[in-house]
């Protein structure tokens, strides 16, 4: 029996319904994941296409010859290649004390450090080095002649020096090098 006074129900009220937001982790549903694979990918991209830039720059330097340069130092020796390094290094008391008092004081203004250059001089079949340290302090003349040559031989390998003479079937021509050029690259496809 149903009592109705005064707009009171006796059915009990409904309860509240309480609607909850189905929620799930993003771990759970594995987002953090793609995010990390696909920053990886990108960083691993940018990885390799630096690598590559890095490898053409170095390899195009390696086909580009630089200019030759020869080095005549204090004691008279003459040195030619191209300059591949320069490197600084601190030097003993003793080799500091045996400079003249001109370049002490410019390495001393240095902070005692001097200066020298990694040259390529090739010819290791004739003075048995590719390369030769030269300190800037043991230079006396610097010069590039334009008359200088490197060649690249199939032994023995980098060349570096002047041309004496031209010979052609074994005797001195008179020809000049742009008209040697043509009938030498022949010969060098028969000879391969």
């Amino acid at each position: 029996m149903s009592l109705a006074i005064r707009g009171i129900s006796s059915d009990p009220a409904p309860a509240a319904t309480v609607r909850r937001e189905r929620r799930t982790s993003l771990t759970a549903r594995g987002e953090p994941m793609v995010w990390l694979t696909g920053g990886g990918l990108a960083v691993a991209t940018l990885m390799i296409a630096g690598l590559l830039l890095l490898v053409l720059f170095n390899g195009t330097l390696t086909f580009w010859p630089k200019r030759l340069v020869q080095i005549t130092t204090r004691d008279g020796q003459t040195y030619l290649g191209e300059i591949t390094r320069t490197e600084t290094y601190r030097l003993s008391p003793d080799q500091l004390a045996a400079l003249p008092a001109t370049e002490q004081e410019r390495i001393r203004t240095r902070g005692g450090l001097a200066e020298r250059q990694l040259l390529r001089t090739g010819n290791f079949d004739i003075f048995g080095d590719h390369f030769k340290w030269i300190s800037r302090q043991d230079v006396a003349r610097t010069e590039y002649p334009a008359e200088a040559w490197t060649f690249e031989r199939q032994e023995w390998g980098w060349f570096v020096g002047f041309l004496k003479e031209i010979r052609v079937d074994g005797k001195p021509t008179t020809q000049s090098l742009a008209e040697l050029h043509g009938p030498a690259r022949s010969r060098f496809h028969q000879i391969k």
